[in-house]
């Protein structure tokens, strides 16, 4: 089962390692459809809630071989375009922009500017959110892992944070991405809209809910109760981003055993808060089963 997930059964109850593999046949990976950063902001989250942002796109007009790597001898070794485009990136770390918010409304005016493109392509997002209820349920399930009474549970703090990734979807998945984006996304650029509005060519992708971290394990903060606690324990060291990681967010595909992200009362709670209040859901699950003994099986 290896070494990430034998670790915690010097702290988690009997059955809990089993209880989180095989045993439950399905696990499941939320995701949301949002993969521009219009969606994003306009529809997934309050862009005022963004902790982190990476978005990129590279739009090519025109691409001409170079004459003269062309003609030369080493034309077999070496490549040479000239290339007429537009490569718009999106890097925003709300830490190193000193808590400032993610400035959307101006953002949105340098993506609508003619001479842009329009919207990018999510690599990763963070999203910062709170509930009460949530923040309830992620007590419960780890001091329902733990095996400690006393297991100190004042270091679980609001805000959480979410991490999503780009991923390639499901046969689902797919259909849902086309249907929560304007059409032209997926038009090839070659094309246009009943509007007039050039294909913008993209490929579906959404994002995998990848992580979540409370305050103290995205900031890897200190607690000294949970501090007092690890040192009583065997293979100590256990900060509150080593438990979260261990207990919630492990997920190996060739390991039986996965965090408690993959069970459904997990997810299933996140994707409710985070549509909470929204005029459409954009989020949704993955289904995996243990196949052959070997590995955690996307269903399609």
């Amino acid at each position: 089962m290896g070494n990430q997930s034998i670790d915690i059964e010097h702290i988690t109850r009997s059955n809990f390692v089993d209880e989180q593999g095989p045993q439950k046949s399905r696990k499941y990976m939320a995701y949301a459809s949002a993969y521009g950063l219009r969606v994003v902001c306009e529809g997934l989250t309050d862009p005022n809630q963004l902790q982190q942002v990476y978005a990129k796109r590279q739009q090519i007009d025109n691409e001409m071989p170079v004459p003269s790597v062309t003609n030369s001898p080493a034309s077999n070794v070496v490549e040479a375009d000239d290339i007429d485009g537009i490569r718009v990136s999106v890097d925003y770390d709300r830490a190193e922009q000193g808590g400032a918010v993610f400035p959307w409304s101006e953002v949105k005016n340098v993506l609508g500017d003619s001479s842009t493109v329009y919207d990018v392509p999510v690599t990763s997002v963070v999203i910062r959110f709170s509930a009460e209820d949530f923040t309830q349920m992620w007590k419960d399930k780890i001091t329902d892992a733990v095996d400690d009474p006393n297991f100190p549970t004042g270091w679980i703090e609001e805000p959480f944070y979410a991490v999503l990734e780009s991923a390639r979807p499901d046969s689902t998945g797919r259909q849902k991405v086309k249907s929560d984006h304007d059409k032209r996304y997926f038009l090839p650029k070659s094309n246009t809209t009943s509007q007039g509005d050039q294909g913008l060519g993209w490929t579906p992708r959404i994002l995998d809910l990848a992580r979540i971290w409370s305050h103290k394990g995205w900031t890897e903060g200190d607690d000294q109760q949970l501090k007092g606690w690890s040192d009583r324990q065997k293979g100590g060291d256990w900060t509150a981003k080593r438990i979260e990681q261990r207990l919630i967010n492990f997920f190996e595909p060739d390991l039986q055993y996965t965090g408690m992200l993959r069970d459904d009362k997990l997810m299933n709670k996140w994707r409710s808060v985070i549509s909470r209040g929204k005029s459409q859901d954009y989020t949704s699950y993955k289904t995996f089963r243990w196949e052959d003994e070997e590995e955690w099986m996307l269903q399609t």
